[in-house]
């Protein structure tokens, strides 16, 4: 598909002469991490939103030209799935509002090209912990994180992003923007569309917008750090007692091993006085 091809035109004045990429513009969009793997796409053109409505717009054009729409964060995935197989490409580091942070509720609404690093920092600023870091934190975006679900080594303690995440907002075909979940953490209401919109790694979302996170204290993470000193001499002492019981154990078993040789050395000896003389 050229930039001079009807469609093509269309959607350059859908979004914009600046936001649409072609011919060799496209090459740093054509891979992601996989690419020491020997993994490459290609794609006509790269397409590169400034808010949700472009994204809409976007997605509602390739579904009426029937084009692959391919979403990509910052490329620094390992699943493969931010590697166009034709199509057009939808770049989201544009989308790096933040729409809302309080630090004092503990939440923050993102939009989907913010890295790691920056909800990281923002949130450390504030007293807040965002834990989730899938490694790349100043590459990787938090949609991208969002949309895989991606873990890290500090999912082993606090777990995956999805963890982390209360609402979403997501551009779906043909073109409308959803809107699922919220800031309460706590919400039963109707069908959990969030977890059905976070995907596992090796099945990413195909269109994400933003990402809803809501911070926890890192004053909590402290706490848990002084209370270690005392939760070691909990064990010191409680190791202490046990020590304790099984010498007293072993002591008692002594004296009733010693108290039963001695009984036994009782019956033989009245045994011995009542034998009669047999000479």
């Amino acid at each position: 598909m050229l930039r001079t091809d009807p469609a093509m035109e269309t959607l350059i004045e859908l979004v914009g002469d600046q936001a649409v990429l072609t011919g060799g513009r496209v090459r740093p969009y054509l891979h992601d991490a996989t690419e020491a793997r020997g993994l490459r796409g290609s794609a006509s053109a790269v397409v590169r939103p400034r808010d949700a409505a472009e994204v809409a717009t976007v997605m509602t054009w390739c579904y009426d030209h029937d084009v692959p729409l391919t979403p990509q964060g910052g490329r620094t995935g390992y699943a493969g799935g931010a590697v166009p197989q034709g199509g057009v490409v939808l770049s989201l580091d544009r989308l790096r509002d933040v729409r809302a942070f309080e630090p004092l509720l503990w939440r923050g609404e993102f939009e989907a090209g913010i890295t790691t690093a920056d909800v990281r920092r923002m949130a450390r600023e504030n007293g807040l912990l965002f834990p989730p870091d899938p490694g790349a934190a100043e590459q990787s975006q938090i949609g991208g994180n969002v949309a895989t679900n991606a873990g890290g080594p500090h999912a082993f303690k606090y777990g995956v992003t999805g963890a982390w995440v209360t609402g979403l907002e997501a551009v779906v075909p043909p073109g409308e923007i959803v809107r699922v979940g919220g800031f309460v953490r706590k919400d039963v209401a109707g069908y959990d569309l969030k977890s059905r919109a976070r995907r596992t790694a090796d099945r990413p979302q195909q269109i994400h917008d933003l990402g809803t996170s809501a911070p926890r204290p890192a004053r909590r993470r402290a706490r848990r750090r002084a209370r270690a000193p005392h939760r070691r001499l909990g064990h010191a002492r409680r190791r202490r007692r046990d020590i304790r019981r099984a010498a007293h154990t072993r002591r008692a078993g002594g004296r009733v091993r010693r108290a039963r040789r001695r009984v036994l050395a009782r019956r033989a000896r009245r045994g011995r006085a009542r034998r009669p003389d047999r000479r």
